[in-house]
């Protein structure tokens, strides 16, 4: 991974140095990430074609955001149970599957995270 000057500066107030750096450290950059905005789904959003390991999500941070994703579904759980469907329904059988469906996946990111931690521990 590249690191970060420790001292940045403003490209307009770099030395000659300063920006001989600069350079050299954005050409780096480059070879290291790749873009494209050839994304059918997101036309001419620029996403990466790939990402260094070193820069992918550690599992503790997926373990995260999918916690963040788990709380999401349970309030639209909710919602759903509370007001029904834009349609009109109320809640169904496919609520009550989507919530016990909701609770494996818990119970799994609790084991990932149970042997995750362990791993680290040993």
């Amino acid at each position: 991974m590249i690191q970060a000057p420790s001292n940045p500066t403003l490209p307009q107030d770099d030395t000659p140095a300063q920006r001989q750096a600069r350079a050299a450290q954005l050409e780096s950059a480059r070879q290291t990430y790749e873009w494209t905005r050839e994304v059918p789904t997101l036309p001419g959003v620029p996403l990466a074609t790939g990402v260094p390991k070193a820069d992918k999500p550690t599992l503790a941070y997926l373990a995260i955001v999918l916690g963040y994703g788990i709380e999401i579904l349970r309030n639209q759980i909710g919602i759903l149970l509370t007001f029904g469907t834009p349609e009109g329904d109320r809640a169904s059988d496919h609520v009550a599957h989507a919530q016990e469906r909701l609770g494996a996946i818990e119970a799994s990111v609790r084991e990932v995270g149970r042997r995750r931690d362990a791993v680290e521990h040993a």
